[in-house]
Formats: C-alpha cells, structure tokens, sequence
C-alpha cells in the first residue's frame, strides 16, 4: 500500500527545490558577472580614457550592446579594446567604428562580401598594396581594424570631415546615401553615447 505524501511536505521540498535552484543561478550569474567586472577592469586599465570610471562606463555600456552579436564576454572586450585603440589612433569615434561594423559585417569576422571585400570592416584586398605588406590577413581583428579605421580616416580627410561622403566612400558608393544612413542610423539607435 502507497503512503500518501502530505501536502505541506510537498510544498516545503518543492520550494526547498525552487529556492535552491534560483539560488544556484544566481551563484552563476555573479560569477559571470564577477569575470566580466574583471575583464573589464583588466581592459580599463589598459586604453586610453581620460579616467578609469570612464573607460569602465564606456566597456560596460558597450559590451551589453554588442552581447547580442558575441556571447563571449572575453572576446566582446577584447573587440571592444581593439576597436577603441585603433579608432583613437585614427581620430575616429569608437562608437562610429561599431556602427560599420555593424553594417558591413554584423561583427562576423570572416565576413566576405560578394565582391571580395573581408572582415569585420569589410576591407577590400587591394589595400593591401597600397596601405598594408604582402601577407596581411584582412580576417584578423586587428588587421582588419587596423585597415578599416585608416580607410575611414583617409576618406574624411578627402571629403574634408563630411561624414556622409566619407562613409559613402568607404562604402564604394559616392554619390548615393543610402549606406551612410544605414550606418548613421545603427549609430544613433545601437552605439551612441548620449553625452
């Protein structure tokens, strides 16, 4: 004969249950959490901010928004890290580089467009020649970067800092708008930093 469970042994262990698993997640989360502080603090200490509460801000703010398109946080942060250093180097906003990014690529590092272009930025390979050495790999987040953000830096010295022309260049579209207000808009929408 089955021994009937009584309802208040019932309720206590399913809560036992329940409360031990939300328990559980939230252990994961704050070690999640906890890692990516630490990544985030190794990073802020690293570029170049005007301060580390700054630079922090700036790497947390930005690694939530590119989550959606990299789940590992150790590889958004060192993305991040990357874009930052080579879009300062080039006197360019780090949030504008996201933006192409964005666009070009939708952050997928082998990215090749139907006429050859490659990467993240979508760097077309005759620029090797003219800007790189022979053996540069245009899938190599730096390189890449590196390539992108000293095309876009060229082009708005070219149209003399008109923004639009300069992303239309970048884009191999003079003359039409549509790809600066693809990019524009993934900027205001997804990367700005309202100040």
């Amino acid at each position: 004969m089955k021994k009937a469970i009584c309802p208040t042994y019932l309720f206590a262990f399913t809560t036992f249950l329940w409360t031990g698993l939300g328990y559980s997640s939230d252990n994961q989360n704050q070690t999640i959490d906890r890692r990516l502080n630490q990544i985030i603090t190794k990073a802020a200490l690293t570029a170049d901010f005007p301060s580390s509460f700054t630079a922090r801000t700036w790497f947390t703010t930005m690694s939530q928004r590119l989550e959606s398109y990299i789940s590992d946080s150790e590889q958004r942060i060192f993305l991040l890290q990357q874009v930052h250093h080579y879009a300062r180097q080039n006197h360019l906003m780090p949030e504008l580089v996201l933006a192409i990014i964005e666009v070009e690529s939708h952050f997928r590092s082998h990215a090749v467009s139907p006429v050859g272009a490659r990467g993240l930025m979508q760097v077309m390979p005759f620029w090797i020649q003219q800007i790189g050495q022979t053996g540069d790999d245009l899938f190599n987040l730096e390189t890449n970067l590196k390539y992108g953000c000293q095309i876009l830096s060229h082009y708005l010295l070219q149209s003399d800092n008109n923004l639009p022309m300069a992303l239309a260049l970048y884009n191999g579209s003079k003359g039409r708008t549509s790809y600066p207000e693809k990019v524009m808009k993934a900027w205001r929408d997804n990367w700005q930093i309202k100040r």
